[in-house]
């Protein structure tokens, strides 16, 4: 997710350096470290994995709502009722969470039953590519959940006073946003190629490939 988050905020000034974190934490953080222990974990060890799926995907779409409210109130950017702006946002993430929920235990059961086999990669790396490169540029027009909610609260939000971090992120995306302006599927392309090789840097460098056989 962090990959991911990343390349879309550098290189394609989508969600912006400065919000970076709270997305980083929002879809990321409470997705691995509370949905997956406390929910699809358990479930999984009980030979549950799809329904853990689909609960951990809808309880992470939940919780990471709940926080864009409260980094809304706390951050002083809205002055929309709070109660009203949580109702909305839990709501439209609770459609999408079962939606993102019943494809991701559509996943998991596929990979249970090819054993993560190379071929199953494969397959997953060409629908990828697949979606990315075409596909994707058929991608609906209509608000995200976030957009949603508040194209349903009018006069709920104030324009922030742009500072002097927000200027020099600002000028630092203008500069490394060089997908933005392309194409949609020779960008999306490089976009998933570049997240790849983040995520293949990453474990290379993080693995421990010192492996100590002991022998009786």
């Amino acid at each position: 997710m962090c990959a991911i988050l990343l390349v879309q905020a550098v290189f394609f000034a989508d969600g912006g350096l400065m919000a970076l974190g709270c997305n980083i934490f929002n879809m990321g953080f409470l997705a691995c470290f509370v949905a997956y222990p406390l929910i699809y974990k358990p479930l999984a060890d009980n030979k549950k994995s799809v329904l853990g799926a689909i609960l951990a995907s809808v309880v992470a779409l939940q919780l990471g709502s709940i926080a864009v409210v409260a980094e809304s109130a706390v951050s002083g950017s809205t002055t929309a009722n709070i109660g009203l702006f949580a109702g909305l946002m839990q709501s439209i993430h609770l459609a999408i969470g079962v939606i993102e929920g019943v494809v991701t235990a559509a996943i998991v059961y596929a990979a249970q039953k090819t054993n993560l086999s190379k071929n199953f990669s494969y397959l997953i790396g060409m629908i990828s590519l697949i979606l990315a490169g075409g596909i994707s540029q058929f991608a609906s027009a209509k608000p995200d959940g976030l957009e949603w909610s508040l194209l349903n609260m009018s006069e709920s939000f104030v324009e922030q006073t742009n500072g002097q971090i927000y200027a020099v992120s600002e000028a630092i995306q203008a500069k490394t946003a060089i997908l933005a302006n392309l194409p949609s599927i020779p960008a999306n392309i490089i976009g998933l190629a570049t997240v790849a090789v983040i995520m293949f840097a990453v474990v290379y460098f993080v693995a421990d490939k010192k492996v100590k056989v002991y022998e009786k």
